[in-house]
């Protein structure tokens, strides 16, 4: 197993030095995203975050648009937008499957945020079914990922199952980041450019400077067709590209929108982790694993297994 993850590390790291056209592209998404950090900023401050419907923000929109997408169970029911002083809601894109999977049929077509309206969509997810079991099995994952980032985001200790760990939000607090990479590795791994897949939950592990990333890979089943030896090599190869990311001329731009304000370290240390379901007939022996990458930099591998009731955490442990 070692050196199947071993040469997974060393694979993708190959693969980033003979495609350089990655390190211009995130270099002038960086500048872009941190130029609209007070805009954004401001634009957040205009309406409130209602749970369990949750903002997200990917690349292109903190960049560009500035359109927030609003979530339930980790599945897009609507956009955002901000127009002046103007907060706008639309479920166009969204109306088939809010009612499919959540048994919404209200559709908000430029709906102002603090309309009547709009007061009652909220409402309607406060006790809207998740059946994600009749949708996609990618569904599933999403809420997994949108309940664990739930907890993650904790910020009292007594409240938390997992300590010192919170999730890369855009700007500090503003929404949830979806972080692209340049990879596909849900198969095999390999170099997609511009329509590569994303991290699933990105995250700071630790206290002041022993502050790591963690890049966490999250399945929906813990099965032999989806071991967790599986999971761990996607999670290495996003990892070893946030390295490579942070090596790169914008690096240190992105060390800052990831959360930290000092220059990234040397040596560099990154967790890369998967967040299954338990399953007492398959486990997984990987915890600990140390992969060098060059220049002390190193893979950390780790392991989350939790256990839910009713859609709820009921156990969660670090590994």
């Amino acid at each position: 197993m070692s050196m199947r993850i071993n040469e997974i590390a060393k694979t993708t790291q190959e693969m980033f030095a003979e495609n350089l056209e990655w390190r211009e592209r995130y270099t002038k998404y960086a500048r872009q995203i941190l130029a609209r950090a007070a805009i954004i900023k401001e634009k957040k401050k205009l309406f409130h975050e209602f749970a369990p419907l949750f903002l997200y923000m990917n690349v292109s929109e903190a960049k560009g648009s500035g359109t927030f997408g609003l979530r339930y169970a980790g599945q897009q029911v609507a956009d955002l937008k901000i127009r002046g002083d103007e907060v706008l809601i639309s479920t166009k894109r969204y109306d088939v499957n809010n009612k499919q999977h959540f048994a919404c049929d209200m559709q908000l077509h430029d709906a102002v945020w603090n309309s009547t309206a709009v007061t009652k969509f909220r409402k309607h997810f406060l006790t809207a079914p998740v059946r994600n079991k009749d949708a996609k099995k990618r569904n599933e994952e999403h809420r997994i990922e949108s309940m664990l980032l739930s907890e993650f985001a904790k910020k009292k200790s007594t409240d938390k199952k997992i300590l010192d760990i919170q999730p890369v939000r855009l700007f500090g607090e503003v929404a949830r980041f979806q972080m692209p990479t340049p990879l596909t590795a849900s198969g095999n791994i390999n170099y997609s450019g511009a329509s590569g897949g994303g991290i699933d939950i990105l995250c700071r592990r630790g206290r002041g400077v022993k502050t790591q990333l963690c890049v966490i890979e999250v399945k929906d089943e813990t099965t032999a067709a989806e071991p967790p030896v599986k999971a761990i090599e996607q999670a290495i190869a996003y990892a070893v590209f946030l390295r490579e990311l942070l090596r790169s001329t914008g690096g240190k731009d992105w060390y800052e929108i990831f959360g930290f304000s000092r220059n990234v370290p040397k040596p560099l240390e990154i967790i890369a982790a998967t967040a299954m379901p338990f399953n007492e007939r398959i486990g997984s022996d990987f915890e600990g694993t140390e992969i060098m990458l060059g220049d002390g930099d190193k893979l950390v591998l780790r392991s989350i297994y939790f256990s839910e009731r009713d859609r709820k955490l009921t156990e969660l442990v670090w590994k």
